[in-house]
Parts: structure tokens; C-alpha cells; sequence
């Protein structure tokens, strides 16, 4: 049995020796086809058209894809099964705007002596990965690599991705994230003209389960309680030992606090530095995992609210990821609503700042009542693109879960709200949102609004900080020491102040 794949202008015939879904054909073949719900059919994401027989619709479809697109062939891969001479059409070439920049003012202006002329710092997020090329003579970054994290097409989140790797039961996972830093690394040495042997440490940070699944570690423990995390401390290989034999250098994995709080804010935690031990400090990075920290000026306290991919766009009906096209930020003025897009592209559908800014808006002109139901079925912002109900029930989970985590870290702290001297906002979201819609929504408290700073990639920031100090890694330590973790899925409080702060 033969298919054809059409992408772009290039086309492939596959031999197909098995039946499976469309979708794991494709991944077998190199094609990233996003499928955030680990291909249950529940994202509406792995998109495809098939342009010879058109099979008949499911339900599933039938709810997530729009007349037009059912009429035109557009199907979910992971819903149907090839058939002998089926000619498909993808589109997996999709330009990400992908954050790897951060408060340069936060990092020490210190150069370290080194046999050594250059260093890498990599971040592995849930949804991207940001790697930065430093030189150790001027301190300076002479190089950015990012890309979209490849095991997102086996989910959008990392509950998704464990739960592949123990069906599967095969390390595609590992290798996918191995081959593309070490292809990454390889790249950059070519285009500067640097070789293998002037590279020295190379730091990664990334949440706990990306580090186990870097380390080919099972990470089955992460997700079934008491969610305990074996191995979080921090590690030193060889690089040939994690990649290819490419370099002789050492790879240094920062340490984790806990299952769910990762090295990614470890580091994040250490960019920000003494302010955060010393001072009543909130710290939030606003991705995937919504994790938060709250320093009282003695402890740290953390929790990971778990806010789901709501804020990237991965469960929202016309929700994208930071892509050319997605309408990044909206307003409603008389009634009509006005957007922008990503580089000014033609829309192809809703980003996270602009998922806060839509329930803003729809809040300010009364659009939606308290409970969160909205007037009409949909807010229609495009011909093609909406905002709807359901949308709006998984922005109030998430927003709920963030603001109530906040809550009970502020209980365990023995501090209130006004006490709270600065908020910091990491991440790619956190960076593009709107303070004032944020507060309106109730992501964040309003006492806070005048008191917020973003901050960057400041996981890949606190990164390039280890690399320059000498004195990095007891630095970290003192910081992991003062860390408390909360467990938020098992406490009270946390359930009471969720059900009390759904609402608008």
C-alpha cells in the first residue's frame, strides 16, 4: 500500500506495510504533525487534507472543524487509517516565535578565566527549546538556536507525554530531543567556525520530566502519587554519554526541586538572584506548567498550579501557538473588534496574551456573566476564527488555578497580598501579556499590578548566569535550601479558594 504526503512543494510517496492512523504514519516519516492531546482526537490540532476520497466525518470532527474545513477534506489524522493511493496534503513549516531573551542587567557583567573560549546554556521547555552560544572572553552570547520541543507532537503537556513513553514503551521521546540539541550544537559550531574542542560546560535546565526524558529515565513516578522525583539533584555527564561524540565536553543538569517544580525554575530562580532570597518576591512563569514561587524574605516557597496549555493555545478551539498569523493581542471599541497578528500575517487563529485579552474585553462590554457564560454561543472574531464557550471554561480553570495557587502559597508564607514587593513574569506568556487584562480576568491579584516586571526566558537566563560565576553552583544550593515545596493537588485549601475563584 502506497500514500502520497504533499508539503508545500514537496512530495513523498510512503510505503505503508501496516495499518495504523494517518498520524502515526506521518510521525514515523519525519512530518511534525501536532497532536496536543497525545492523539485522542480531543485537540482538534493534527489538521491534515486529504485531497483523493474523503472519508466520512466523526463526531469528533464534526465538533472541532468547521463546515468549510469538513467540506474541503480537512480530517484528524489520528481519527482514520490510510487507504492504497490516498494523496494528502500537510503544512508542518509553520514559522514559531520563539522567546530566548531575558534581563541582561540580571546577570553579573563577569568574565571567568577559562582553557575555554566558549560555553552552551540550553533550556528544554514543555512547547520550545532555547539554546544560547556564550563567549567566555567577553561574556557576550554570540548565538541563539530555538525551536519548537519535537515531543509535542505527543502531547501538549507532560502528564501526555509519560503516558506515551509507558504505552509505547520505546525512548522515540528521548532520541527526538537528543538528535535535535546535538544537530543544534553541530549547526552553530559550523556557522561560526567553532570547533569542538574550544567548547567547554554546557548547562541545561528544563522542567523535571523533560530531564528525565533527556536522561532516558522512565519518568512513570512523576505522575502517580505522591508525584516523588527520584532523580532531581544535580547531574554531570560526559557529553557522549547523553549525545554523540561530537564534543568533548561536560554537560551539567541544574537540579530540581521537586517532581514538578524543575531545574527550568531552579534556574529561573537563580537568575533572579539575591532579591529573591532577601525580599517578599512573587515569581510566576506563565507557560505549560504555571509555576509559582513566593519568597517572605526567609523561605521559598513553591507550587506548580498546573493551568494546563490553556495559555499557549493548545486546548482553545482556534487557539495557536506564537506563530506568524496569530492574533496576538484584541480590543473590542463600539462593538467591533479590532486584533493584531504575529509579523502582520493574515490570522490563523488566537495566541495566549490574545486568549487573555478576548475574556478582558468580553468582561468590560458584559458580554459574560459572572459564572462565565457568555451571551452568545461564540465571540466571532474572524470569518474563521472565534472565541467560545468552552474556551472560556478552560480560561477559567487555568486562571483559577494560578490565582488559588498564589492564595495558598501566601497562606503558607504568614504573608498577605500587599506585603508582596515585586512580581516577576518568565516566560514566552508571560512576556506578551497584558498586566491590566490579566488582572481583570483574575490570573494574577490586582494589588499586583503596579508591582510587575517581566522578565524573559529566565530559565535560559539563570542558565548563562551559572556559566559566569564562579561561584554559581553554591549560589543555587543556598536557593534550593530555602525552597518548601506544595503539593497543591492535596490540600484543602487549595480546592476551597479553586471553587471560589472560577468566576469573573
Amino acid at each position: 500500500m502506497n500514500i502520497i504526503v504533499k508539503n508545500k512543494n514537496i512530495e513523498k510517496s510512503i510505503k505503508i506495510d501496516e495499518t495504523t492512523t494517518l498520524l502515526e504514519i506521518l510521525r514515523k516519516n519525519g512530518f511534525n504533525i501536532p497532536a496536543l492531546c497525545g492523539g485522542n482526537g480531543t485537540c482538534g490540532k493534527c489538521k491534515i487534507k486529504i485531497l483523493t476520497k474523503i472519508p466520512v466525518a466523526t463526531k469528533l470532527e464534526k465538533e472541532h472543524l468547521s463546515e468549510s474545513e469538513l467540506n474541503s477534506g480537512i480530517r484528524l489524522s489520528c481519527l482514520h487509517k490510510p487507504d492504497d493511493g490516498m494523496i494528502i496534503e500537510i503544512n508542518d513549516k509553520k514559522n514559531y516565535n520563539i522567546l530566548s531573551d531575558f534581563d541582561v542587567k540580571k546577570l553579573y557583567n563577569k568574565v571567568i578565566s577559562s582553557n575555554k573560549k566558549y560555553s552552551i546554556a540550553v533550556d528544554i521547555g514543555t512547547t520550545t527549546v532555547a539554546i544560547a552560544f556564550l563567549n567566555l572572553c567577553t561574556g557576550e552570547i554570540i548565538y541563539n538556536k530555538t525551536f519548537l520541543n519535537p515531543q509535542q507532537q505527543y502531547g501538549a503537556d507532560v502528564i501526555s507525554r509519560i503516558d506515551y513513553i509507558n504505552n509505547s514503551k520505546t525512548n522515540t521521546l528521548t532520541k527526538l530531543i537528543v538528535d535535535n540539541i546535538d544537530n543544534s550544537i553541530k549547526e552553530c559550531c559550523i556557522k561560526n567556525k567553532i570547533s569542538s574542542d574550544e567548547i567547554g560546560d554546557i548547562i541545561i535546565v528544563g522542567n523535571t520530566t523533560m530531564l528525565y526524558i533527556l536522561q532516558n529515565l522512565n519518568p512513570h513516578e512523576l505522575a502517580v502519587s505522591p508525584f516523588t522525583a527520584t532523580y532531581k539533584d544535580m547531574k554531570t555527564y560526559k557529553y557522549c554519554d547523553l549525545f554523540s561524540s561530537y564534543l568533548n565536553s561536560k554537560v551539567i543538569l541544574l537540579p530540581c526541586v521537586s517532581a514538578y517544580i524543575g531545574a527550568d525554575i531552579t534556574s529561573g530562580m537563580y537568575f533572579l538572584g539575591k532579591e529573591l532570597i532577601d525580599k517578599k518576591i512573587l515569581f510566576i512563569d506563565l507557560g505549560t506548567n504555571g509555576e509559582i514561587v513566593l519568597s517572605n524574605g526567609k523561605n521559598i516557597y513553591c507550587a506548580s498550579a498546573a493551568a494546563g496549555p490553556a495559555f499557549e493555545g493548545a486546548c482553545i478551539k482556534d487557539g495557536v501557538g506564537s506563530i506568524d498569523g496569530a492574533i496576538c493581542n484584541i480590543k473590542i471599541e463600539d462593538k467591533e473588534i479590532k486584533y493584531n497578528t504575529i509579523n502582520n500575517k493574515e490570522p490563523v487563529g488566537i495566541c495566549g496574551s490574545a486568549i487573555i485579552d478576548i475574556t478582558a474585553e468580553v468582561i468590560k462590554n458584559s458580554l459574560i456573566n459572572e459564572t462565565g457564560k457568555l451571551e452568545n454561543k461564540k465571540i466571532q472574531i474572524t470569518k474563521d476564527i472565534s472565541f467560545y464557550q468552552k474556551d472560556i471554561r478552560e480560561v477559567q480553570l487555568a486562571k483559577s488555578a494560578i490565582y488559588s495557587g498564589i492564595k495558598v502559597l501566601l497562606d503558607e508564607a504568614g504573608i498577605n497580598i500587599n506585603e508582596i514587593e515585586k512580581l516577576y513574569l518568565a516566560g514566552g506568556f508571560g512576556k506578551h501579556i497584558n498586566i491590566e487584562n490579566a488582572c481583570k480576568v483574575g490570573i494574577i491579584p490586582s494589588a499586583m499590578k503596579d508591582k510587575s516586571e517581566t522578565v524573559g526566558n529566565s530559565s535560559l537566563g539563570g542558565a548563562v548566569k551559572y556559566l559566569l560565576n564562579t561561584s554559581s553552583r553554591d549560589k543555587v544550593y543556598q536557593i534550593i535550601n530555602k525552597c518548601r515545596y506544595v503539593e497543591l493537588s492535596m490540600d484543602k485549601r487549595f480546592n476551597n479558594y479553586f471553587i471560589e475563584n472560577m468566576g469573573f
